[in-house]
């Protein structure tokens, strides 16, 4: 009898403590729901505008954004692109440095800094001479803005908000941050119906977009990034040679300062040689046409036509594009054809020219180029000493044809680049051709042997656009 007493005792009471802990976890979810109500009649949520679309296509926030510290939002995804549009629209770019998660392995804390957070810290193995210290856009600025989600409620918060800078916020810097030059969805399906199906040009495509897109900006670089990559992916293969005429025409037509001149073969209808110079380009020569140097690179379209340049040096030091052209070989009758373009576009020939000493050059530039001072590159002329005279012992022992190198070759064009000759005339200091290879470094990144003569030119086009566009951010700078 006692031990079914006993046993009664004992259900009762196992059953008043799980109705306790039931109880208990009533009035615990309660609670939560209670906090959730309570805080949706305290703040609005931010960007609830943007639930239930797609990340990649999220709409650029136009109204003010002012954050404090009671603001929360709905997701993760959405209070990071809010927080990005907020630095976009106080000039500055934002960038994840810090965050915790839960044990569920859920974002817990997140840290957002501006882009010029932190110290530079260089980890550098080379020695201290043959460093390129470059500087770092680091300022050790301590804007930052704390986020916090907690595992009962699917809101994120911001915590803490540190919203001053230590350096200067400028309303153009989102011209020039990469976080905010990102082209959605709906604009690069408006660029592959033009590209693939209209055979519209980048400034044609430009144009379209800039009337239906009008809050994004549009940079030629960038336009012309993503034009190359729909083309690759969706193999966009035309007749290159009228594509490229159409393109430089069509400039023309938009621009008549521009001068363009095809080559072409009367007997088989095809392109040789084309010449082209852009408004800015002929402007840059009646300024900078004291000094002009020139060289040919291979390897940048897959018909290898050589791409001859011409580059100039402004005010500043810096090595200009002066002129351009696709020739058909590198023989002297090729050289003379477009030197003479040249004259044709600008009315002017330079007063130095400096060459690599290619035979077929210099013949064609005593024809063209009457009145000009000719330098050849002590560069390249000291490459070619050590392959003539590679020891004193090869000089004795092959004397003659070492002699017929100096004295048939080098000794009667001594005054092109002896210093006793080359210091009487003004060369802006140079007396080689080294300057262009920056100017071929930066095409090489864009080019290869593989890709079209309109590839090339919108390359170089593209160039010409970076070009112009680091003069207005120096400007903007000073």
């Amino acid at each position: 009898m006692i031990e079914n007493n006993n046993l009664v005792e004992r259900q009762y009471e196992a059953k008043n403590n799980d109705l306790a802990e039931e109880q208990h976890e009533i009035k615990k979810n309660n609670f939560v729901v209670d906090t959730e109500e309570r805080e949706n009649a305290i703040e609005p949520i931010l960007g609830s505008e943007l639930e239930g679309l797609d990340p990649s296509n999220y709409p650029l926030i136009t109204p003010s954004i002012e954050l404090t510290i009671k603001n929360r939002f709905s997701s993760w995804k959405i209070a990071k692109y809010y927080l990005k549009e907020y630095g976009r629209q106080k000039g500055f770019a934002t960038k994840r440095y810090r965050v915790e998660f839960h044990r569920n392995r859920t974002v817990k804390k997140r840290t957002l800094t501006c882009e010029k957070a932190g110290k530079y810290k260089p980890n550098k193995t080379k020695p201290i001479g043959q460093q390129r210290n470059k500087g770092s856009k680091r300022t050790d600025c301590k804007c930052h803005v704390n986020l916090s989600s907690s595992e009962h409620t699917h809101y994120v918060h911001i915590t803490f908000i540190y919203p001053e800078h230590n350096h200067t916020i400028n309303a153009d810097n989102k011209r020039f941050t990469t976080a905010f030059k990102h082209f959605d969805k709906s604009i690069m399906a408006e660029i592959e119906h033009a590209v693939v199906y209209g055979y519209c040009d980048i400034h044609m495509i430009r144009n379209l977009l800039q009337l239906k897109f009008s809050d994004q900006l549009f940079l030629m670089q960038d336009l012309s990034n993503a034009i190359q990559k729909i083309k690759c992916d969706k193999k966009v293969n035309r007749s290159d040679a009228s594509h490229l005429l159409k393109f430089l025409l069509n400039q023309q037509k938009k621009e008549p300062t521009i001068f363009v001149q095809p080559l072409i073969n009367v007997d088989s209808n095809r392109l040789c040689s084309i010449f082209w110079m852009t408004a800015n380009q002929i402007l840059l020569w009646s300024h900078y046409f004291d000094v002009v140097l020139h060289d040919n690179i291979s390897r940048t379209n897959k018909y290898n036509f050589p791409l001859s340049l011409f580059i100039l040096v402004d005010s500043e030091g810096k090595s200009r594009l002066g002129a351009q052209a696709f020739l058909n070989n590198e023989t002297q009758e090729s050289y003379k054809w477009v030197l003479q373009q040249t004259l044709d576009a600008t009315s002017s020939e330079p007063n130095v020219f400096i060459t690599d000493m290619d035979p077929a050059m210099n013949a064609a530039c005593k024809n063209i180029y009457e009145n000009t001072y000719y330098l050849y590159c002590i560069w390249h002329l000291l490459q070619n000493l050590p392959k003539r005279l590679k020891s004193k012992l090869a000089l004795i022992e092959k004397y003659p044809n070492t002699y017929e190198y100096l004295h048939n070759t080098l000794y009667p064009t001594q005054q092109s680049w002896a210093c006793v000759f080359v210091n009487r005339i003004f060369t802006v200091g140079m007396q080689s051709t080294q300057c262009i290879e920056s100017i071929n470094a930066l095409i090489y990144k864009e080019v290869s042997s593989s890709l079209s003569m309109i590839n090339v030119v919108e390359a170089i086009d593209s160039r010409m656009q970076k070009e112009a566009l680091k003069c207005k951010f120096y400007n903007m700078e000073i």
